[in-house]
This record gives structure tokens, C-alpha cells and sequence, in this order.
């Protein structure tokens, strides 16, 4: 039988992480990716300009780096 993982993947305002779990014996790896966001124009500080490419990309190396 195939060993079977379980991937978390938390996606903050300045970064994202990734987990990988093997279930049957505990064991885990885990990577972090940072990103920052400038202020979004006409917002008064309150918004921001997200890259979602950017962050996607970085959840993407993020979750090959623990495979």
C-alpha cells in the first residue's frame, strides 16, 4: 500500500506555510514562503494590493519544497 500524506496550508498577511503529515508515523516537514503587500492607492492606509500570483507562486514552491 502507498504511503498516504496530509498537506495544510496556511496562508497569512505576510506569509504562508505548508505541512506535510505522514499520519502513521508522526513525522513532518514544513516550508514558509514571506510576501509583503504595498498600500493600495486612495485607501488612506487601509487597503492593500495583493499579488495573488505571487502568492499562489510562492504556496506552489512552498508545498513542492516539503514533497
Amino acid at each position: 500500500m502507498k504511503t498516504q500524506y496530509l498537506m495544510a496550508i496556511d496562508v497569512g498577511g505576510g506569509s504562508g506555510r505548508c505541512l506535510l503529515l505522514d499520519p502513521e508515523t508522526g513525522a513532518t516537514r514544513s516550508a514558509k514562503r514571506n510576501w509583503t503587500h504595498p498600500v493600495a492607492p486612495g485607501t488612506s492606509g487601509l487597503g492593500y494590493s495583493i499579488d495573488t500570483n505571487d502568492v499562489l507562486k510562492k504556496l506552489a514552491d512552498a508545498s513542492r519544497e516539503v514533497l
